[in-house]
């Protein structure tokens, strides 16, 4: 069988997944003396299911009473400290061995004494004692001068230093089953305390323990008083300042590091809209903003552009339905209907005649109701306009009839089909359509003059603007005609541009110092990136590469706010106080104010913990850039 050692401290549940992950199904628990396990008799019953379930043996090797009771109540069998010896334990549980521990004394031989299911039973100790007299100073050992911690009385060792009913392991092994109760065994407690014990003639623990698995003893031998007393100030001296140390770093946390507040202002805007007239030269070198003039740039060239086309087209070439009709005339008249000329009509759907139908005699009543069948003309055919299931029609459907000379009289003549109109059958093809072909021509146009426009700004920074422009084309053919059946075409164009081109970069600067430069004191043009600017030319010659631009601006100005002396002059102030003193600044329109951490109600006395950003007002695009947001120090 194998050992598998539990802890003092572990629960049931921690004890079953030890045995359920153990890989041996022949257990021996090791079980230390007061261990948690043995604090209710439940545990064993669940044990012993688990058990059960898992198809494993385990029996139990424990000191403690309680528990050997419970173990056999639930039908567990006991082992003794030999089964451990032999096997050795699976989990160390291996305690380092300080000092040695002397011979407490002899233990009297009351007769040969059973080993309780354990496997030891107390040693005899030699009779050859040293006496007091004999033992210096230090050799001596005497009980009144010994401090609680230096005695090893059983009382003093906790239960996992405690060896088992303080008895050693003895090389015999008896019978596992022989149990005796723990009062039959003699009370060694009496003879630790008397100073003859303490002789000179000790030997170590790992002599006297020798039959002992040392994974399942764990003795503390205390060191000496003085030097125990010494260590024990030293460390306090030691501890008391480092939770000094801690109290002061946390204070300065508290107080002056962590805390932080971020506070925005919105700074209050206006409109701003202005009209220009900028002159555009091919000869400027510069710009002038004093005669408001930029340098020009003439265009003249040849562009060609290919591009292929979805045909989007539908075309019909299922089947035409057919069917035939009666023609009823009331006009007191003997009609002829051509079939070039005539045409009938079921809503939208147009019909013909196969042939032209000629003398048709006036159709007569019997009565009111009912109509003289000798009168009509015979049933005459007709075809559908265009193939398709939706010229399908039911038998007894009306039909107008359209003539070109007497028009449309439909109280007066008409048509009905005595049997269903049928054999229409739909199937579509792509074609390309004549609206292909326009929106073609369109798009090429338009692409080309973007393409130029493209090359041009990146090649040069230049910008051409539509009114300052001339396309001509030269040519624009497509692959496919109007009707054809396919599913895209290609389109060609050629043109020729002649236009005058200005660096866009330099009309906005000069356009924005010209407007900033009429602004009201303490206002700013709010560069936010949502200023817009249009330009037009009101006149041009590409000849001599001179335009004039009507310019139009509209944007946005802000009012300045001295952010780092808001951040100077708020310190110490609360939420309420800090809004009463930003908004009575005229150029504010709103703030948010934050702290942090969670703790912090006032602005920090220290500035550079102070972060003060200006953005525009809800005049403003809800996008606006910050203008100024760095920490204020």
């Amino acid at each position: 069988m194998k050992n598998l050692a539990i802890n003092i401290d572990d629960d049931i549940n921690r004890v079953l997944r030890k045995v359920k992950n153990f890989p041996s199904a022949d257990i021996i628990l090791v079980i230390p003396k007061g261990a948690l396990i043995f604090s209710d008799p439940i545990n064993f019953r669940l044990l012993k299911k688990q058990a059960d379930l898992l198809g494993k043996n385990i029996a139990i090797l424990t000191m403690d009473q309680n528990g050997q009771k419970y173990a056999l109540e639930h039908g567990f069998e006991l082992r003794s400290f030999d089964a451990l010896r032999k096997s050795g334990p699976s989990v160390d549980l291996r305690t380092k061995l300080r000092g040695k521990v002397p011979d407490h004394g002899k233990v009297p031989d009351h007769g040969k004494v059973p080993d309780h299911g354990f496997g030891f039973k107390p040693e005899p100790v030699e009779e050859d004692r040293l006496p007091d007299q004999h033992l210096s100073n230090q050799d001596r050992l005497p009980d009144q001068h010994l401090s609680n911690q230096d005695r090893l009385p059983d009382q003093h060792l906790s239960n996992q230093d405690r060896l088992p009913d303080q008895r050693l392991p003895d090389q015999r092994v008896p019978d596992q089953d022989h149990r005796v109760p723990n009062h039959h065994l003699p009370d060694r407690q009496a003879n630790l305390n008397h100073p003859a014990n303490h002789l000179k003639n000790v030997q170590p623990i790992e002599e006297s323990l020798s039959e002992f698995p040392r994974e399942h003893a764990k003795l503390h031998i205390p060191e000496h008083p003085q030097k125990q007393k010494r260590k024990k100030s030293a460390f306090e001296k030691v501890l008391k300042t480092a939770i000094a140390l801690a109290l002061v770093i946390i204070i300065l946390l508290a107080t002056v590091i962590l805390p932080q507040a971020n506070i925005t202002v919105y700074a209050r805007t206006q409109p701003v809209s202005r009209d220009l007239e900028i002159s555009v030269d091919n000869k400027a070198l510069s710009a002038d903003p004093q005669n408001l003039v930029i340098p020009g740039q003439v265009f003249d060239n040849d562009e060609q552009i290919s591009n292929s086309f979805s045909a989007t087209g539908q075309l019909n070439v299922g089947q035409k339905a057919r069917g035939t009709v009666q023609i009823y005339n009331f006009t007191g008249r003997i009609l002829r209907l051509n079939a070039s000329t005539t045409f009938l009509t079921i809503g939208n759907n147009v019909f013909h005649f196969d042939s032209d139908v000629t003398d048709i005699k006036p159709t007569r009543m019997l009565n009111r109701t009912d109509v003289n069948p000798a009168s009509l003309t015979p049933l005459v055919p007709i075809t559908a306009d265009q193939p398709g299931d939706g010229y399908n029609t039911a038998a007894g459907t009306r039909l107008e009839i359209h003539n070109k000379v007497l028009g449309t009289i439909p109280q007066q003549l008409y048509a009905k089909a005595p049997n269903a109109i049928s054999g229409g059958v739909s199937r579509f093809v792509t074609i390309v359509s004549q609206d292909d072909i326009n929106n073609a021509q369109k798009s090429l146009q338009s692409e080309i003059i973007d393409s130029t426009k493209a090359q041009l700004l990146n090649s040069k920074g230049l910008q051409l603007v539509d009114s300052g422009m001339n396309v001509q084309v030269k040519n624009m053919s497509f692959d496919k005609n109007p009707g054809d059946q396919t599913l895209s075409f290609t389109g060609t164009i050629s043109v020729h541009i002649t236009g005058l081109a200005f660096n866009a970069d330099d009309l906005k600067k000069m356009v924005e110092d010209r407007i900033s430069s009429t602004l009201p004191l303490g206002q700013y043009l709010a560069e936010a990136g949502n200023e817009k600017i249009t330009e037009n030319f009101k006149s041009i010659d590409y000849g001599s590469g001179k335009g004039l631009l009507d310019v139009h601006f509209e944007g946005l100005s802000a009012a300045n706010i001295d952010t780092k002396g808001i951040a100077s002059q708020i310190n110490g102030k609360n939420a309420l106080e800090l809004k009463e003193y930003l908004l009575s600044n005229t150029n504010i329109e709103g703030i948010d104010i934050s702290f942090s951490p969670f703790w912090v109600k006032r602005v920090p006395s220290l500035s550079g913990r102070v972060y003060v950003t200006e953005k525009l007002g809800q005049n403003s695009d809800s996008g606006a850039t910050t203008t100024s947001g760095n920490p204020q120090n």
